[in-house]
């Protein structure tokens, strides 16, 4: 029997797989990025994966030290259940053995982790990440990002030398897609595409694809499944138990306690994560200055602790240049300097990308 269930389940995803791809009414890439661009009041609920995988370890993603990452993304492979109806949305980050939730309730987001039962309540952000460039739309954003919301940050630039393409339709969570394509014009950009599947019905973007020169694919956000039904009220109700510790994300510390009270440094960097779960890693990673724009945009910062430099030239070269004598990591997705006076010159481009940056950040400390 059980082998019977397995040849079925096999069966059923082939003919999926094989299944021919949808007649959808002909639009040009323009009308589909107008499509996915533009709000999406529909109340829905559904299942969505992310996959990130930006090659800098903690310092890429916001499972690190408090500040210490490039964007505001979690790493590795996220299953996630989202509820939205208007001001309200919950996204649930399902993990073994506890659950962190988003209670977004209009003005504020509470962020809730079953293991110890904390909660951190926090402003919901009004307006969308405001980004020049790729670094601070992608540092700009949730940890678990929908699809939708992922698209949003990439649409801003799109008027920044970028092509769009369409690609032949397909299905995403059972529903057909347009398949639009935001290619970076530039020499130096190592995303050689931006690729969103957008719902032929209502527009709203329900996977996002970043690829690389190097063929991989850095980071995924599809729904595995959606349904476009005014979810239950019940889905939104939260009050903080009884036994929770509920911090006020406003409170919270931007500086370290040198106190020498380690269990209050503690509780500060985990209420910081999810202060920066909602409004992304903008207020600490960008004691920073940026240089450029789009997908050229580099980022330089300083301040973080030595044993984390270490760490992450670990297996960098030492190379040479105008800026002087540096460490360089390259990743399929990023570039990074880490120059003699401490500084980390960092982008989604070639090491050439980063020289101008880096010698003008050289030449100012």
């Amino acid at each position: 029997m059980a082998v019977a269930l397995v040849w079925t389940g096999y069966s059923l995803n082939g003919r999926l797989d094989a299944r021919a791809e949808p007649t959808l009414p002909e639009r040009s890439a323009a009308e589909v990025a107008d499509m996915a661009a533009a709000p999406h009041p529909q109340p829905r609920s559904g299942l969505l994966e992310l996959r990130t995988d930006l090659g800098l370890g903690d310092f890429g993603t916001t499972t690190g030290e408090s500040g210490g990452s490039l964007v505001g993304l979690a790493a590795g492979n996220n299953d996630a259940r989202l509820w939205e109806d208007g001001p309200n949305r919950r996204i649930a980050l399902l993990q073994k053995l506890e659950e962190t939730d988003w209670y977004r309730q209009g003005d504020a987001t509470y962020v809730w982790h079953s293991r110890r039962s904390r909660v951190t309540k926090v402003a919901t952000p009004t307006n969308a990440a405001d980004g020049s460039g790729l670094i601070t739309s992608l540092a700009g954003g949730g940890t678990i990002e929908s699809p939708d919301g992922m698209a949003a940050r990439f649409f801003a630039l799109r008027d920044q030398a970028t092509r769009l393409v369409l690609h032949d339709p397909t299905y995403v969570a059972d529903r057909p897609v347009y398949q639009l394509g935001l290619v970076p014009e530039t020499g130096t950009s190592l995303i050689t595409e931006v690729t969103i599947g957008v719902d032929a019905a209502t527009g709203l973007p329900l996977k996002v694809s970043v690829h690389t020169r190097s063929g991989t694919t850095a980071i995924e956000s599809k729904f595995t499944s959606i349904t476009f039904k005014k979810p239950a009220a019940s889905n939104f109700a939260f009050r903080p138990p009884p036994e929770a510790v509920v911090t006020d994300g406003a409170k919270v510390g931007r500086e370290r306690d040198f106190s020498g009270d380690w269990r209050k440094e503690r509780d500060r960097e985990n209420a910081l994560e999810d202060v920066e779960s909602v409004t992304g890693v903008n207020d600490t990673l960008l004691r920073l200055a940026t240089v450029g724009d789009g997908w050229n945009e580099v980022v330089a910062t300083s301040g973080l602790s030595f044993w984390r430099m270490d760490d992450l030239t670990r297996t960098a070269k030492t190379v040479t240049g105008p800026y002087g004598s540096a460490k360089l990591l390259e990743t399929p997705v990023f570039s990074l300097l880490v120059l003699g006076n401490g500084s980390i010159v960092a982008g989604a481009v070639t090491p050439a990308g980063l020289e101008p940056a880096a010698t003008q950040i050289a030449g100012t400390r």
